[in-house]
């Protein structure tokens, strides 16, 4: 699964209901591929709490032609039974 900034735009209620039904509708070790907002480490509380474990987390860019440049993490997670 890949999200490409739809987490960020979630409050913390609609984050867990998301992660959940993620959780529901895929298997034991499927992968979760995030790019989300730099300086919003909320992740690092919701996913595990929400049955992914966190395997990656690394610092890049989500290039904007208006803007440039924005800072975000990339992140991998696996599904946890």
């Amino acid at each position: 699964m890949v999200d490409l900034k739809f987490f960020d735009n979630l409050d913390s209620r609609e984050k867990n209901t998301y992660l959940a039904a993620l959780h529901r509708a895929t298997k034991p070790g499927a992968k979760l591929f995030m790019f989300v907002l730099a300086g919003y480490p909320s992740f690092k509380i919701i996913l595990p709490a929400n049955r992914f474990a966190i395997t990656y987390q690394g610092e890049t860019t989500y290039g904007l032609l208006i803007e440039g440049d924005v800072p975000m993490v990339e992140i991998h997670a696996v599904r946890r039974p």
